[in-house]
């Protein structure tokens, strides 16, 4: 459930929504009312609403400046405005901060709905939006040390259509515009993944993992590309 906070210094508008309208129904929960802005937003940082009904001009902090303190703190809430005839100014002002959903006063439970169905879907699409974006970034992450592998190994073989694949890649991990140095181990038979392993872990730990670059092994060889600036300054472990 969506959770909603009802901000309205009008006892018979306030109470009337929060105790006519069955929210769960609707899939709302009710977070709680408020009678001006100032008490509006400490319901807000105290419930976290997802959703926020404001009238418009109220006493000690109105609508507009409700809103505009909001925006500040918690982007993501979604504002229903409630406005009356005449108060054109203060709806224009709102739709400069971003507000897209109003009711017009006096309102009824069928007018509410409708605007809270809209709203409703509004989060769910983003909520989809948003999930979709995490599961890329984690297939992203997940795929992206086994990418700059085969990358590395492209250009160590001297395939020319990885090249400036490759260029953007380091001109993005800023490794371009410095020195680096290309370390490589030799063993008769092809090394494993185990052994791999064991001479990248070796020389992670003791070069420090920010400072191996990147790290591919062909047939007898275990390449590692490292940062030359690093090792210029602790020739020893060279």
């Amino acid at each position: 459930m969506y959770k909603l906070l009802i901000v309205d210094d009008e006892d018979v508008e306030r109470e009337g929504m929060a105790d006519f309208i069955q929210w769960e129904k609707y899939g709302i929960s009710l977070a709680g009312t408020a009678w001006n802005g100032v008490e509006g937003y400490e319901e807000i940082q105290n419930q976290m609403p997802d959703i926020v009904i404001t009238d418009i001009k109220m006493p000690v902090m109105n609508g507009i400046e409700l809103i505009r303190k909001t925006r500040e703190d918690f982007p993501d809430i979604v504002f229903i405005v409630l406005s009356g005839y005449g108060e054109y100014e203060y709806t224009s002002r709102a739709m400069e901060l971003g507000v897209r959903h109003y009711i017009l006063k006096p309102c009824d439970e069928a007018k509410i709905v409708e605007v809270i169905g809209k709203v409703t879907e509004e989060l769910k699409v983003r909520e989809e939006k948003k999930r979709k974006e995490d599961d890329m970034r984690t297939q992203v992450k997940r795929l992206a040390p086994r990418a700059r592998e085969q990358m590395f190994r492209n250009v160590l073989l001297n395939r020319e259509d990885i090249h400036k694949d490759f260029e953007a890649y380091l001109g993005d991990c800023g490794i371009f515009r410095r020195e680096v140095f290309l370390l490589a181990f030799h063993k008769e038979k092809w090394f494993d993944y185990l052994e791999q392993f064991v001479v990248t872990n070796i020389i992670t730990e003791l070069l420090g993992s920010s400072h191996v670059l990147l790290v591919t092994s062909i047939r007898n060889d275990v390449l590692l590309l490292l940062d030359g600036v690093y090792l210029m300054r602790f020739s020893p472990l060279l």
